[in-house]
């Protein structure tokens, strides 16, 4: 089975290196970048072809419609307390920043690659 390939985008320096050592500790998971930025994420989207983009970063509603049209099949789990309008611009999944449950995110990337919808 392929490991799903993770871009993190954070502007966070501890949330993204916590984050991508939790998930490089799961099996089926590969960290294919780290980025602090999203305009370099969307500039790298075609060199790293993330599965899933875990995105944590700046303006995230704007930041995942371009991520739409830029990387269609990449699926967008967001950290934000704006789960409406997340949802609504086309990310897959919208987790609270605060509570960065490890279970949870794992649980989610396995559930985006699947397309198993999250209500």
């Amino acid at each position: 089975m392929d490991k799903i390939r993770i871009l993190v985008v954070s502007d966070k320096f501890d949330t993204m290196h916590g984050l991508s050592a939790l998930l490089k500790m799961e099996g089926d998971f590969h960290i294919v970048g780290e980025v602090k930025s999203n305009k370099m994420a969307l500039h790298m989207m075609d060199a790293l072809n993330p599965d899933v983009l875990l995105l944590d970063s700046g303006d995230i509603v704007n930041t995942i419609e371009a991520m739409r049209w830029t990387a269609p099949h990449t699926q967008i789990i967001a950290f934000s307390d704006r789960s409406t309008e997340v949802r609504a611009a086309g990310a897959f999944a919208c987790l609270l920043p605060n509570f960065l449950d490890p279970t949870n995110i794992s649980n989610t990337i396995r559930r985006a690659c699947a397309n198993d919808a999250i209500v």
